[in-house]
């Protein structure tokens, strides 16, 4: 449904406004939203500027393709490590097809756990899950070195590229 709408305001700007310019005012009405015409001047603007996105990426359809391929690949990568991990701790008679569902439908779960609790969910989910996949007594180091691959060792690699390379830069 949220896809339908999205492409709806990428091409029917008249039928978003249709729908939301109502309801909007009557949430300004029962004073929920203060200053409902300015919402809907934001909201006008908004779609516009995501019209013209909408259009200038329907123009580029070749990057739009390597950004998808590029998407899906680093999604496969992201995925694979608990694959990896799998058979780094010896674990067999699953294969990387199987896995990949199981860590992809951790992913969407990981996504609505709220943030000061989403490390407990990750392993906590990891557990869940993986628990009977993996070997007897490899699922507690196995959930250590995922989480070391999928979430500090991306923190660690990124603040690397924080760190400036020329001694006069003080951005």
């Amino acid at each position: 449904m949220a896809i339908i709408v999205v492409i709806l305001a990428g091409i029917k700007k008249k039928l978003i406004t249709f729908f939301t310019t109502p309801v909007i005012k009557l949430l300004g009405k029962i004073h929920i939203f203060k200053k409902p015409e300015e919402i809907i001047e934001k909201l006008d603007k908004s779609i516009d500027n995501f019209r013209e996105q909408f259009l200038l990426m329907k123009s580029e359809k070749k990057m739009v393709i390597k950004m998808f391929l590029t998407a899906v690949i680093q999604s496969f990568a992201y995925y694979s490590i608990t694959y990896m991990v799998y058979r780094a701790f010896g674990n067999t008679g699953i294969t990387f097809w199987q896995i990949i569902p199981t860590q992809a439908f951790l992913l969407l779960i990981m996504t609505f756990i709220p943030t000061p609790g989403s490390g407990l969910g990750a392993e906590g989910g990891f557990l869940l899950l993986f628990n009977s996949i993996f070997e007897q007594g490899t699922i507690n180091m196995s959930i250590l070195f995922w989480r070391i691959y999928t979430f500090y060792l991306p923190i660690i690699m990124g603040a690397l590229f924080l760190i400036p390379t020329r001694k006069g830069d003080k951005q």
